[in-house]
């Protein structure tokens, strides 16, 4: 009867030791890479460049309007204003430095330009100064409206 208890007690033990190193080995394997589903490069697929901080303020200094739009690589509503982004770049680009700022690669700038949601547009006058703000996607007609009641256009 000893005999029995000790045998059963020891294949016990042996399969709880199998089953925490069979765990362990499953955990600690190396895990293949995932690709990440954005592409790195600077312009969006139809859309503008995105800019650093330093070249973002030497852009307003540089005595021309500019539109930026505040946003990130992933914001579904950021990536669906490329298109029109691109589309006024080419009407206006000459006259107005339109470009994008991706807050993850600098988030400090969200709080130098008060900057809470994503997507947020900001034209700045040729100073440099804020001249009108929007967050959320802009529909073509009303971001052409917009510029226009500035004089821009």
């Amino acid at each position: 009867m000893k005999n029995n208890a000790f045998f059963y007690y020891m294949v016990m033990g042996v399969g709880l030791f199998v089953i925490l190193v069979a765990a362990y080995l499953l955990n600690n394997r190396e895990k293949p890479a995932v690709q990440s589903p954005v592409q790195s490069h600077s312009v969006p697929p139809q859309g503008v460049p995105h800019v650093t901080r330093d070249e973002l303020y030497n852009l307003l200094s540089a005595g021309k309007y500019s539109f930026i739009e505040f946003g990130g690589r992933t914001c579904i509503p950021c990536q669906k204003m490329q298109p029109i982004l691109a589309q006024l770049d080419d009407m206006i680009g000459s006259t107005v430095n339109i470009y994008n700022v991706y807050l993850e690669d600098d988030p400090s700038l969200a709080r130098d330009f008060r900057v809470n949601l994503i997507p947020t547009q900001i034209i700045f006058d040729n100073e440099g100064n804020e001249i009108s703000r929007r967050v959320g996607y802009w529909e073509k007609s009303s971001l052409i409206d917009e510029l226009r009641k500035l004089g821009i256009m």
